[in-house]
């Protein structure tokens, strides 16, 4: 009996389980562990503090969808892996033995020191930022001033999410960023109208030198993975990501498995961004499929460029691709309508087995 351990409900094994609830791996016992009992879809993010959605909108049940695949469920935090006996150790101190492992617990933000604030956030967990976000706005001052730090796309995404919630209740907050106005990890199309978006909402952009002293802090800082990884002896790159060819194996390992962003594939690095999650699911379902049956696994290449859709605060977006910028309320339809439809093809499946 082969013995499949799912570690993470990110966007990967999301498929994987919605997969399974069609094709069974024969002879398999799978099990998935998760910190939570809800995966969560993190481009929704903004449009949920903006108001555009209830924080429920964001997620998938991962229990119940493991439930309909017939896949078993331990909830649980991680603390490593015991290569040399094949087991995966949890935090409460229980082993979980495995013939295969796959791994797609996702990354977080960077530890960015200790910013000049009197309370901090991370963006994840989502859920969590979201509560511990509206337990603030409860006891804040209105005046009190709010810094995003962080300028890629999450970072911008946010504070104007967050400057559009505020509208009419507090000051815009800031944002925080190394290149200043530059936005150096902006798609260089978005750059200008994101630079017009930023300051109509009233948003200033500061450099960590000149950024002001916060009463609130929120990090949205680039990705960095798992600290717990770094003690697993499993092959990582400069960065601290695992290390996987275009099989999706880990390198060094037959039966070990990384995807999204918890992953770098050597040959073909690509940022840190859901649509190469949402692409390696089919890939990582077949050659899980295949490992177990002792095929040839299938090699997965990434693509080189995306369609990028950046909310902008009300319900309006930003599109690039190609080096090229659109902008509307249509385009924010179009991600509106992307959303919800991804998200459908699990929730649909959860809600059709739970009624």
């Amino acid at each position: 009996m082969n013995r499949l351990v799912l570690i993470g409900a990110g966007l990967v094994h999301l498929e994987v389980l919605r997969r399974l609830t069609t094709t069974r791996f024969p002879d398999t016992e799978i099990t998935l562990i998760s910190k939570d009992s809800k995966a969560v879809y993190a481009g929704m993010l903004p449009g949920v503090v903006a108001g555009h959605y209830e924080p429920d909108q964001m997620t998938v049940d991962a229990a119940r969808l493991a439930a309909a695949a017939k896949v078993g469920f331990r909830q649980g935090a991680i603390s490593g892996l015991d290569l040399a006996g094949s087991a995966v150790i949890l935090a409460d101190g229980a082993a979980l033995d495995f013939t295969h492992l796959s791994l797609n617990v996702g990354a977080w933000p960077r530890d960015i020191g200790q910013p000049r604030a009197v309370q901090s956030l991370s963006i994840k967990p989502a859920p969590a930022f979201v509560d511990a976000l509206q337990a603030w706005e409860r006891q804040a001052a209105p005046a009190a001033r709010v810094g995003v730090i962080g300028g890629g796309a999450a970072g911008a995404e946010l504070v104007l999410a967050l400057a559009h919630r505020w509208r009419d209740s507090r000051p815009a907050p800031i944002l925080i960023e190394r290149s200043g106005l530059r936005l150096d990890r902006i798609a260089a199309a978005a750059r200008r109208p994101l630079r017009r978006h930023l300051a109509r909402a009233g948003i200033a952009v500061h450099t960590p030198d000149t950024a002001p002293d916060l009463a609130l802090a929120i990090n949205a800082a680039g990705a960095a993975p798992p600290g717990w990884l770094a003690q697993t002896g499993l092959a990582r790159n400069a960065l601290g990501y695992l290390a996987i060819g275009p099989t999706l194996q880990v390198t060094g390992q037959d039966s070990i498995f990384a995807s999204g962003d918890v992953a770098s594939m050597a040959d073909h690095p690509r940022a840190k961004a859901g649509v190469f999650a949402v692409r390696q699911g089919p890939v990582l379902f077949a050659n899980l499929q295949r490992a177990l049956a002792g095929d040839p696994l299938l090699a997965h290449r990434p693509q080189t460029d995306w369609l990028s859709l950046i909310g902008t605060g009300p319900k309006h977006a930003i599109a690039t691709r190609n080096g090229i910028a659109l902008q509307g309320r249509w385009v924010w339809r179009i991600k509106d309508i992307n959303d919800r439809s991804y998200l459908a093809r699990y929730r649909d499946i959860v809600e059709k087995d739970n009624p």
